[in-house]
């Protein structure tokens, strides 16, 4: 009972780290059956190939290109998804400029009051866990998710009883 507060408070926390992470999931995975359909297997799917000659497992300038250059509509809510084994390539991306200039880098870190902001050719960049592995499709994704749609049905409840295991000295 001492502890009571403090576990409670971090069984909270912990919970809904936890239950945020299988909702992102399933935005990005779903199945769709009994599930939400998530982006990965949804029919609206596009898929950028990777440039003829282009080694497996790695990221060049023409795909992030190509891949905004299917967007169809310009929307302030556009969003790159990686995977943490892609930024080590997008660090070395950057716009090809011949001979005379700057190198100028497509993948930008910022750091702004203890966070870290990046960006991927001024569009916001989130490393998340469930992004495909380098070299798989989803490894980068490019997302507009005002085009996808969620409904919640209200907050989550909790309930606590000390009746349901009295003989042992426990709560529920």
């Amino acid at each position: 009972m001492n502890n009571v507060t403090f576990l409670g408070q971090e069984m909270r926390q912990l919970f809904a780290e936890e239950f945020a992470f299988k909702c992102q999931d399933l935005v990005i995975n779903g199945t769709g059956a009994g599930e939400p359909l998530g982006i990965l297997n949804a029919g609206c799917l596009i898929s950028q190939a990777k440039e003829t000659g282009q080694a497996a497992a790695t990221v060049v300038f023409e795909n992030i290109i190509k891949m905004e250059s299917r967007i169809w509509r310009e929307s302030p809510g556009l969003v790159y998804l990686v995977n943490r084994e892609v930024k080590p390539q997008l660090a070395q991306l950057h716009m090809p400029i011949g001979t005379g200039g700057t190198v100028v880098p497509l993948y930008q870190q910022t750091y702004d009051m203890g966070k870290t902001r990046a960006t991927l050719n001024g569009i916001p960049c989130v490393t998340i866990e469930q992004a495909a592995a380098l070299g798989t499709v989803g490894d980068i994704m490019l997302c507009d998710f005002s085009q996808y749609i969620t409904a919640n049905r209200g907050g989550v409840d909790e309930a606590m009883s000390i009746h349901v295991y009295f003989l042992y000295d426990q709560q529920a």
